[in-house]
């Protein structure tokens, strides 16, 4: 899952939606089937939104919100339904290193949250 959301976030990079109106962007990710009901832990919310869209994994539809760090580095938060996995991620983050990136993911109620960026793992996991 992780290589196959963050992996088409890196190749090729579409925000479907330009905006820093998260208000927009929940509505066109839950337009596109994807929880738009989604958490934005603080630390996040402390970072420009720069837009997202809904990619797809095994016909699921997942949620892309994407935030600038600051530093000319991208954030990519995804958000999918904890239902289209077999067997999801539990609530304690699990880091994975994907070629230059590095993600982290949880399970939070009924939804699986993916982070990936450019950073190591603690600072990654300090936006949770």
């Amino acid at each position: 899952y992780e290589a196959r959301v963050v992996g088409s976030a890196v190749r090729e990079y579409h925000m479907e939606v330009v905006t820093n109106d998260m208000a927009a962007l929940r509505q066109h990710i839950a337009h596109g089937g994807a929880p738009g009901d989604y958490d934005i832990p603080d630390p996040l919310r402390q970072l420009e939104l720069t837009g997202g869209g809904v990619l797809t994994w095994r016909n699921n539809p997942v949620g892309m919100v994407c935030f600038d760090r600051g530093d000319r580095q991208m954030l990519f938060l995804f958000v999918a339904r904890a239902s289209a996995f077999r067997d999801p991620p539990g609530p304690k983050p699990q880091v994975t290193r994907l070629a230059d990136l590095i993600s982290v993911s949880l399970r939070a109620g009924d939804k699986c949250y993916t982070l990936a960026g450019p950073a190591d793992s603690a600072a990654l996991k300090s936006y949770l």
